[in-house]
């Protein structure tokens, strides 16, 4: 997903039935691009 915060996110996802109707779960954690960790910086 590809969104500006976690909290885009979390209400990005709130929209899923599943979701609202409280039958599914989910962790977000932030992520950096990869091409930072394969540089190594």
């Amino acid at each position: 997903m590809n969104v500006e915060s976690l909290e885009r996110a979390k209400a990005e996802l709130a929209t899923l039935p599943l979701v609202a109707a409280d039958l599914m779960t989910y962790e977000l954690m932030p992520v950096t691009p990869l091409g930072l960790l394969i540089q190594g910086k």
